[in-house]
């Protein structure tokens, strides 16, 4: 190995012809669609927290009232759902914390740092999108009429797994547009 390699640097020649304009565009649509996935987060924990849910359900033998109380936290795949949306609230912030400190010299280090950071939260919201999703088409199909009667709680529950589908496409988004980013610099 030649002494004057360096392991750490990544071999790319960065050209002096990315233009300033191009580069402000790109910054601005980049920290949009972050805070779009920040907000979505902590959207989509405000729904699955705010779903909680009790209706009456008839009258025991004593004329006394039966409620039957549903929330997030009685499906194991809800509460993950809602610790995704956290990891991803917290991942947000810092990769828009990352963006904007170095947003006039960001190098092909910190691109890749943000490209693997999104594509990791890629697939832990879409582990948890098909954990979810899974358990509510089970739990809507062994009983249709249970969204008739706990609308709200379906309706929060459909809202965060529709956000989640809109935080995993956002990601995605962001992965192609840091790798435009990456080959521009590096053409």
């Amino acid at each position: 190995m030649d002494s004057n390699s360096k392991d750490t640097e990544m071999s790319c020649h960065v050209t002096t012809t990315y233009p300033v304009v191009l580069m402000k565009k790109l910054f601005k649509i980049d920290l949009g669609m972050r805070l779009s996935v920040f907000l979505s987060s902590i959207i989509g924990i405000i729904l699955l927290l705010t779903s909680k849910q009790t209706k009456e359900v008839g009258k025991d033998s004593n004329s006394q009232l039966i409620y039957l109380t549903v929330k997030f936290s009685d499906s194991s795949s809800l509460l993950y759902l809602i610790s995704v949306f956290a990891v991803t609230f917290v991942s947000s912030m810092f990769t828009i914390a990352l963006s904007v400190y170095y947003y006039s010299k960001i190098s092909s280090k910190n691109l890749l740092l943000l490209i693997t950071s999104d594509l990791l939260m890629v697939v832990i919201l879409t582990n948890a999108l098909g954990a979810a999703g899974q358990t509510t088409y089970t739990g809507l199909t062994k009983d249709p009429d249970f969204c008739g009667n706990f609308s709200k709680y379906c309706q929060h529950t459909l809202g965060s797994l529709i956000g989640t589908i809109i935080t995993i496409v956002t990601l995605m988004l962001l992965v192609v547009l840091s790798s435009y980013s990456l080959v521009r610099r590096c053409k």
